[in-house]
């Protein structure tokens, strides 16, 4: 519940200003000095739970509060330009409102409202005073740079005693809905550009210090979608500001050199937005549910509302939309009312097939049964018709490791002891096509009949020719290889050039091509992939990638030997995890007579898989070293009586080399001492470096 007033803080931490604004019924979140939000989907984000502060406090010890408007049930009339906040107040009879009042680091005003039961707020009330609902604003005693005044400053209540009055009933304050249309004309009575609120609630998703190949299409997709006015221009450069990269002209130097119809606009919006968490058809609702009254006056415009289709009243407003129409409803044959909504015709025989098909899906939960059979392609590992990601660092072997898999499926052998559901592969090599042939040849076993490889640059990201080629090529294989089981693109840098692998919308049209591989043909896809330079964050690129994937496969260096590891599984148990080696072969001689060789991928069990670990800290580092060293000149070929595995090792005795560690080591008394090279022994012992049978000790 929202208090009368608010307590003033002299020097709060943000945890303690968070608090008090909470404790007035404000939903806070934390912004940095450029005003950018810190939470990755900003304001939407804000909360009342002091938990979650407290974190947000400890990740970002400078951060300043802020407030969401439309979660704290407030709207905020944000005066930038005092003068003109004035003349509008004495041109429409007005008085400055009694309210709680915040003074901008510029010298502006924020005037604090309760919402009533009227939410339609419009974006600005004139030049230079915005009306700020579906965003933020930030709250004293935060500190913040003004590009306005171009300095630093504080927000402070003007006076924190002064109640929250509710918001007035001034027209300019709220969007106008009924507007009146002459129907006879044909006149479509909706606008074709977007409202100024969904615009802005759908760029609240968008960082605008994004790279300036993604902030161009941005400012020019609002252009498109607002019609290239005014007011879409000042949206623009509002979004513009919040980053740390504006500058002043950014968005007004280059909104009349924008010309309509060239980009997407809305739909283009509203799938970026997407890809950073927005849920677009809640948004387009909320803006567009708004009623439209038309007037019907005379008998031929009665006549012809009869005659309307009305499926075709609202054009389709692009994919990431929910389709609306307007219902038109005749009102004693005098007035029609409009409202955008999901309409709900008769039965059409599409919708009927689709009905019956939801119908024969409906499970009554209290009978569900438990389904004890895996659609799999390699049991724990791969379902079948899924789609998977193999990827690790350069040089690592990802690509020997795929072809491995490849090849198993299209032999339809077990794979490491895991059953099998073979079928037809294809392998699109797009980079080292020729390296993969000599891979090929050196496949242990031999290649299979049923392994295609395709040479060939693909293009899963700019156009569907490439998808639709796919599709038919591999179906045109059926009739002499059966049905088509795995399709392998190594790798997806190469598959999607032009496209950038950490852009949501990217990494999404990518997604819906590979999907429809998948569709078409029924094969599991495998993408092969690169990790940044960061080799613990995981794959490369946007986090989409990851989400729109059903198995997720690593392959790295751990603890000084090869593995891949299971790091996500839909449906199946994570956690898998195999040794491997390569192994090189000859392949045969070249043009000049030198030998040529390739590699084979070799697994170790998973049972036997450990991984050779390495000394860690100084101490151990030096004791393994030091042995290494004593056994090279002193050591003895013995049989050893702890493992049965090995008939002859090279050993010392504990008695001879714990005294010559000792000597080398550091430390006040022999006791000291004598303490580190034991403690460092059994460390190594521990980790399977060494092995001592409490006489001998040797090096595994």
């Amino acid at each position: 519940m929202m208090v009368e007033s608010v307590k003033v803080l002299q020097t709060p931490t943000f945890f303690e200003a968070a608090m008090v604004l909470i404790e007035q019924g404000f939903h806070v979140f934390p912004c940095r000095t450029n005003k950018q939000p810190y939470p990755p989907n900003g304001h939407h984000s804000a909360t009342q739970d002091r938990e979650e502060i407290r974190i947000w406090s400890e990740d970002h010890p400078d951060a300043q509060p802020a407030i969401a408007c439309a979660q704290s049930d407030i709207v905020v009339i944000d005066v930038d330009d005092l003068t003109a906040w004035e003349n509008h107040l004495a041109e429409h009879g007005l008085s400055a409102p009694a309210t709680l009042c915040a003074t901008t680091p510029s010298g502006g005003r924020h005037y604090y409202f309760r919402v009533g039961a009227d939410r339609n707020f419009a974006g600005r009330l004139c030049p230079g005073v915005d009306i700020k609902y579906n965003g933020y604003v930030l709250a004293p005693p935060a500190q913040a740079y003004s590009k306005r005044a171009e300095c630093n400053g504080h927000y402070s209540w003007h006076d924190a005693t002064t109640p929250i009055a509710t918001a007035p009933n001034w027209p300019a304050l709220y969007k106008v809905s009924d507007v009146s249309l002459k129907t006879s004309a044909g006149a479509n009575p909706r606008s074709n550009h977007s409202t100024a609120d969904e615009v802005e609630e759908l760029l609240s998703y968008l960082d605008p210090d994004a790279d300036y190949n993604i902030w161009l299409p941005i400012i020019m997709d609002i252009h498109e979608a607002t019609g290239g006015s005014d007011e879409g221009m000042r949206i623009a450069d509002a979004w513009s500001s919040r980053g740390g990269k504006y500058k002043p002209k950014d968005v007004t130097s280059r909104w009349p050199g924008f010309t309509l119809g060239k980009t997407a606009g809305m739909p283009a919006l509203a799938s970026r937005a997407k890809a950073c968490g927005a849920d677009v058809g809640a948004i387009w609702k909320r803006h567009n549910a708004t009623a439209i009254r038309v007037a019907v006056t005379t008998d031929a415009d009665k006549k012809w509302f009869a005659s309307l289709d009305l499926t075709n009243v609202v054009p389709f407003r692009g994919s990431e939309y929910e389709e609306a129409i307007l219902r038109l409803e005749m009102d004693e044959g005098i007035d029609v009312e409009a409202e955008a909504s999901i309409a709900v015709p008769a039965l059409s025989e599409p919708v009927q097939l689709r009905l019956n098909a939801l119908a024969a899906s409906v499970i009554q939960a209290s009978k569900a049964e438990p389904i004890l059979n895996t659609d799999y392609l390699i049991k724990g590992w791969l379902g079948a018709g899924g789609a998977s990601m193999l990827f690790g660092p350069s040089n690592v072997g990802k690509s020997f490791v795929a072809l491995n898999i490849a090849n198993h499926v299209a032999n339809g052998e077990e794979w490491n002891g895991c059953k099998m559901k073979g079928g037809l592969v294809f392998y699109f090599a797009a980079e080292g096509g020729r390296a993969m042939q000599n891979r090929l040849v050196a496949l242990q076993g031999g290649a299979s009949d049923n392994l295609l490889l395709v040479a060939e640059p693909i293009d899963l990201y700019s156009t569907q020719v490439d998808v639709q080629a796919i599709v038919h090529l591999i179906k045109a294989h059926e009739a002499s290889h059966g049905l088509p089981a795995l399709v392998v693109f190594d790798t997806l840098a190469r598959a999607m050039a032009g496209g950038d692998e950490n852009t949501g919308p990217d990494i999404a049209l990518v997604m819906r091509h590979v999907d429809a591989i998948r569709t078409h043909t029924g094969a599991h896809v495998m993408l092969v992939h690169h990790t940044g330079k960061d080799l613990e964050r995981g794959a490369r690129g946007h986090s989409s990638l990851r989400a729109a994937i059903d198995t997720e496969i690593q392959v790295k260096v751990e603890n000084g030997g090869k593995c891949i590891k299971a790091t996500k599984q839909r449906d199946m148990e994570t956690g898998g995890q195999l040794g491997f080696e390569l192994v090189s072969v000859e392949i045969g001689e070249d043009e000049d007579g030198d030998m040529k060789t390739s590699c084979y991928v070799e697994f170790i069990d998973a049972s036997a898989y450990s991984g050779k670990a390495k000394p860690s800290g100084k101490n151990q580092i030096a004791v393994f070293a030091e042995l290494k060293a004593y056994l090279t000149k002193h050591g003895k070929m013995l049989s050893p009586t702890v493992d049965e595995k090995v008939s002859e090792v090279m050993a010392v005795t504990r008695e001879d080399f714990v005294p010559y560690a000792q000597e080398r080591r550091k430390g006040s008394t022999e006791k000291a001492k004598r303490r580190a090279v034991k403690e460092a022994l059994e460390k190594l012992e521990e980790n399977n470096l060494v092995t001592t049978d409490g006489i001998n000790i040797w090096l595994n």
